[in-house]
C-alpha cells in the first residue's frame, strides 16, 4: 500500500508540475487532532490527556501537493515524514494494570473540495496506519499495527491566498477502534 501511495504522489507531481504548472501548489500544513478511541481491552487512565497536553498534538507535519480548477480543487497530503510517537497511560480493562501506550500515526489524505468565495467544503479519504507499543515498566510488552482507510469531511477557510485554517471530522471505523476524530489545521499554500 505503501509503494501505491508514494507512485501515486510521484506521478500527481511530476504530471501537475510539468503539464499544469500554473495551478499545481507545494502545501505544508500544522494539525492539532483528538480522536476518540474505544480499545476493547484498553482504557485511558485520563481519556482528555492529549486536550490537556497539546504540546503532544503538535509534533505531526503534512505535506503535500495541491490542483486548483475553477472552483474545484484537490490535495494529497502526508505527515509521514514528520510525524512523532504520542504518549498515554492505558489502564488493562481485566485487571487495572496501568501501561504506557506509545502510538505513532501516520496519516495519508485525498481532499476534493469545492470552493464557495472563502470557503471550501471538501470530502476526506484518509488512509491511516496506528503502530502501538505498549509498555509496563519501561519494557515492552506488546506492539499492535492496524490500517484502515477512513473517509471524513473538512471545512477551510481561506484567510488569505496562502493562509488557510480548517476544521475536519474523520469519522467512525470498527478496525481502529475509533468512534470519531476532528483536527484543527493551518495550511500554508507556497
Amino acid at each position: 500500500m505503501n509503494k501505491i501511495i508514494f507512485l501515486t504522489f510521484t506521478f500527481l507531481f511530476f504530471n501537475c508540475n510539468f503539464l499544469l504548472a500554473n495551478n499545481f501548489k507545494l502545501n505544508i500544513g500544522l494539525s492539532y487532532s483528538y480522536a476518540n478511541i474505544n480499545d476493547p481491552e484498553y482504557d485511558f487512565v485520563n481519556k482528555y490527556e492529549t486536550i490537556k497536553n497539546p504540546r503532544d498534538q503538535l509534533k505531526s507535519i503534512s505535506v503535500g501537493i495541491s490542483k486548483f480548477y475553477n472552483n474545484f480543487n484537490w490535495s494529497i497530503n502526508t505527515n509521514r515524514f514528520f510525524n512523532k510517537q504520542i504518549k498515554r497511560n492505558v489502564k488493562r480493562k481485566s485487571d487495572g494494570l496501568i501501561f504506557e501506550n506509545k502510538t505513532k500515526t501516520t496519516i495519508d489524505s485525498l481532499l476534493l473540495g469545492y470552493r464557495i468565495k472563502r470557503f471550501n467544503p471538501s470530502l476526506i479519504v484518509t488512509n491511516v496506519e496506528a503502530s502501538k507499543f505498549l509498555y509496563y515498566n519501561d519494557v515492552l510488552v506488546g506492539y499492535e499495527k492496524k490500517r484502515a482507510i477512513i473517509p471524513g469531511i473538512n471545512l477551510a477557510y481561506f484567510a488569505t491566498k496562502n493562509l488557510i485554517p480548517s476544521f475536519s471530522y474523520i469519522l467512525s471505523n470498527k478496525e481502529m477502534d475509533l468512534e470519531g476524530a476532528f483536527s484543527l489545521n493551518i495550511n500554508y499554500i507556497f
